[in-house]
């Protein structure tokens, strides 16, 4: 009965002593959680303290700017040069296809009451500038356009010479026959392009080859003039879908250089006015 007793006494004490481990273990992993909680949450409270710290030295900066008084040249010159030093950080990004920081915010705070600049600085700000390509793109395209030609060509004079019915047929039974035949050739290989008389080099009615308007509107890239390239495609009589890649690109361009020329122009308008 003894020995029963104390077997019962031992058990229940074994079994209190696991019990309180893992009670102790629970509290430890509680406590570990709580730490790893109290970390975040003061991290948190850390980065919101220099997000009001931002947000207050640009109201002071903000409120100086805008409540500058026109005959201290001090304030008007530090105006001034935030406007440019922002303006030139945007335009080296923009020529360089790089993404914009905080320049386009700086000046839309410097500019917070003139709508004309702030409507030009919300479309850089919808921009991606990331895709947006370069010129030398458009001229890489049509380089591709006209190799590709190029080859079509050299192809379709192959066909010719090697074609089974010139081998066993020296003459065509007649001169319409042999028209008939060629005109296939052509018709399936490549198009004839007819031109009207929208450029001084055009002649009227004239028939042009594919690569003639092709290398006129890689010149005028080159010559930098972006709208006359794209006119070039347009007004040549070519399929647009065949260059429907290139004439997006190319709108594209065109539409944020325009903006640029817009927004750099307002700018130093706006410069001079306050100088004078």
């Amino acid at each position: 009965m003894k020995k029963s007793n104390l077997l019962k006494e031992n058990f229940e004490t074994k079994l209190s002593r696991d019990d309180l481990q893992n009670l102790e273990n629970d509290i430890s992993i509680l406590l570990e959680s709580f730490k790893d909680l109290s970390g975040k949450i003061k991290k948190i409270e850390e980065n919101n303290r220099r997000i009001e710290n931002v947000q207050n030295d640009n109201l002071r900066a903000l409120s100086e700017i805008n409540q500058y008084n026109p005959e201290d040249k001090f304030l008007l010159d530090f105006k001034k040069n935030r406007i440019l030093t922002n303006f030139l950080i945007f335009k080296k990004n923009f020529l360089s296809r790089d993404e914009f920081g905080n320049e386009l915010d700086s000046m839309e705070r410097l500019f917070i009451n003139n709508d004309s600049i702030i409507s030009k600085i919300n479309f850089f700000k919808n921009l991606d500038i990331l895709d947006l390509k370069r010129k030398s793109h458009l001229i890489d395209l049509l380089n591709e356009k006209l190799i590709s030609y190029e080859r079509e060509i050299n192809d379709l004079i192959l066909d010719i010479e090697n074609d089974v019915l010139l081998e066993k047929n020296n003459i065509f039974k007649s001169k319409d026959e042999f028209i008939k035949y060629l005109k296939s050739i052509f018709d399936a290989n490549f198009k004839i392009v007819k031109f009207e008389n929208k450029e001084e080099n055009f002649k009227n009615d004239s028939e042009k080859i594919f690569s003639v308007t092709l290398n006129l509107s890689k010149e005028y890239l080159l010559a930098d003039n972006l709208d006359k390239s794209i006119i070039t495609i347009r007004d040549s009589g070519l399929d647009e879908t065949d260059f429907y890649d290139w004439l997006l690109e190319a709108e594209k361009i065109k539409e944020a250089e325009e903006n640029f020329n817009d927004l750099e122009t307002l700018i130093f308008d706006k410069l001079r006015l306050e100088n004078d």
